[in-house]
Order: C-alpha cells, then sequence, then structure tokens
C-alpha cells in the first residue's frame, strides 16, 4: 500500500493543514469576520484568510527544512488548493465509509518510528513544516478514508482480473494534427483487410503503426495488468481477445488501434500487488474528479488579484 499512500499524500497535503474537526463540520459565522476574510466556502466550511497565511508559512518553513529557497505559487493557486483539500476531505466526511481510528494510530505510528529513525524528534519535525500533531493527524484521517474509499469501489471482477496478464501488439493510427477521424478509420480499415488476407501483423505493424513499437518490435507491448498500464478501452480488449485473434479497430484517445492477443500467463505475487496498487490509483483518480463535479464551492477572491469580495449574507439565490 506504499504507492497508494504516497499518491493519497501527494494529493491532500503538501504539508498542509486541514481545518475542520474529524466529526463536526464547521459552520459558517453568522457575520463575516473583516479582520479575517472569507475566500471562499467549500460546502459550509469556510476559507479564510488565516488559512492561506498558514498555508503559506507552511511553504516557507518547508523550504527552510530543506535549506533551499521556496518560490511560492501565486495568491489564487495556493486559495485553490486549500479548497481542493477541504473538498477532498468534506467529500471523505459526507460517504458512507467509516475511517478506521486504528488504522488513521498506526499511521501516526509508523510516522513516529520513521522520523526517529531519522535522529530526529517528532516535535523538532512537526515544528520545522509549521504542523501541529492534530494537524497531520488530520492528514492521515483523510489517507485513511482515500484508501478505504479506494478499496470500496473495487469489485470482485476488477480483483479476479488481476491473476492474469496478458500480451498483445498492436498497431496505431493517429488521429489529430492532419489526420481526421475519418482518414484515421479508414486507413486501420485497410491495415484490417491486409492481415486478414494474410499478411503478417507484425509486418503492417512495421510498415503502417505510428506508436514506436511498430518499428522497433512489430507492435509488440509484451504483458501487462488488467488496469493501469493501457487505456481503458485498449485493456479491456485486449483482455477479451483468444490467443492470436486479431481485433476490430478500437478507438482510444490516441487513436484507432488494431490489437492481437499473444499470450497470457499468471500474475506473480509481486506484479499482482503492483497492479492492485495502479487499479486503486484510478480509484482514487475517480474519486478526485467526483469530489471536483459534486461539492459545492463558492469563490468571493479576485482571481486576477486575489482580492476578495463580501460574502453573501443571504444564500438564496
Amino acid at each position: 500500500m506504499r504507492t497508494i499512500l504516497l499518491l493519497a499524500l501527494m494529493a491532500v497535503c503538501c504539508l498542509s493543514v486541514l481545518c475542520l474537526s474529524r466529526t463536526v463540520p464547521a459552520a459558517e459565522p453568522e457575520a463575516p469576520q473583516q479582520e479575517d476574510p472569507v475566500l471562499a466556502m467549500v460546502g459550509d466550511h469556510p476559507i479564510r484568510q488565516s488559512d492561506l497565511d498558514r498555508l503559506i508559512e507552511q511553504f516557507k518553513k518547508a523550504g527552510e527544512a530543506a535549506g533551499e529557497p521556496v518560490e511560492l505559487p501565486n495568491k489564487e493557486d495556493l486559495i485553490e488548493e486549500l479548497i481542493r483539500r477541504q473538498s477532498i476531505r468534506g467529500f471523505i466526511l459526507g460517504s458512507d465509509i467509516e475511517v478506521d481510528d486504528a488504522a488513521v494510530e498506526a499511521k501516526w505510528a509508523t510516522f513516529q518510528e520513521q522520523v526517529i529513525a531519522g535522529g530526529r524528534t517528532v516535535e523538532a519535525w512537526l515544528e520545522d513544516h509549521c504542523l501541529t500533531e492534530e494537524e497531520l493527524r488530520q492528514i492521515l484521517f483523510v489517507q485513511v478514508g482515500l484508501e478505504t474509499l479506494a478499496e470500496s469501489r473495487v469489485t470482485d471482477e476488477e480483483l479476479a482480473s488481476l491473476d492474469e496478464e496478458v500480451s498483445a501488439k498492436h498497431i496505431l493510427v493517429k488521429t489529430g494534427d492532419d489526420v481526421t477521424d475519418e482518414e484515421a478509420k479508414a486507413k486501420i480499415l485497410s491495415i484490417k483487410k491486409e492481415i486478414d488476407d494474410g499478411r503478417p501483423f507484425e509486418e503492417c505493424a512495421r510498415a503502417y503503426s505510428d506508436c514506436p513499437s511498430g518499428e522497433e518490435r512489430g507492435g509488440d507491448l509484451g504483458f501487462f495488468p488488467r488496469y493501469g498500464a493501457m487505456v481503458e478501452p485498449f485493456a479491456k480488449v485486449a483482455y477479451a481477445l483468444n490467443q492470436g485473434e486479431v481485433s476490430e479497430p478500437v478507438k482510444t484517445e490516441f487513436g484507432y488501434h488494431l490489437i492481437m492477443s499473444t499470450g497470457r500467463r499468471k500474475t506473480s505475487d509481486r506484479d499482482k500487488e503492483m497492479a492492485k496498487n495502479r487499479l486503486l490509483q484510478a480509484k482514487l483518480r475517480e474519486i478526485f474528479q467526483e469530489v471536483k463535479e459534486t461539492v459545492k464551492v463558492e469563490r468571493f477572491y479576485q482571481e486576477d488579484t486575489g482580492e476578495t469580495e463580501e460574502p453573501p449574507t443571504d444564500s438564496a439565490d
């Protein structure tokens, strides 16, 4: 799970502070505090100037701890980062999963062991990164929540597919630039006809494929797992083919493909674990997209200057 943990950590915090209580979402104050203006609302949670100031301080402290200057992102990007983090956390709190306290404590214990093994105290590390213990525990809470959400979305069918790998060759005709979709499809169909008429797949790959694998290896891609290595339309067809069978044209974001299945084998334990991590990463990307599409965000700052607008007193439009 190291890969999935690191992905979650990068997605949620780069030395962050998560402002909500773990169990009780904060409500918008009845009257805006002018000395600490609201920059945005994520659901019912305000993102304030003080949150932005703390994030800036964290970036600076991180640079000092690393012994090198830090170039701060612009104010708008920093505010958007706070919005993204709070959106993810609010999404977890609003989901039907239960975040395991024991798992959070286990991550906290592992963190302490790693810091001490590096010859430092936990207190010094936290001070260097401008974090409190509670803030770091909040980060770990979100990590566990994301891991739990991702795991909950993996189906039995997806898990079963990790038991084997397939190998395949392909021919790609790219779309874009000066090649229209219709032209690419017509070309891939003409190549398919040559193969059906007996021309070797590898020969056609070397002659026509826009993928470097064509000229270099006759289109050979080697073995790959069901999830995470190839785009989904390609992988779905490759895993459905019988050995030696050539697909009909397959459309992906890259263009049109012909795929020939060349073998199957049982996945090693190591490769299976790697494939599962890739699958979980794909689930995390889905979750982040869902967060972006579903969490309500109101912005009260001027995007070009970083200045704020007065939050509305009545949310009804």
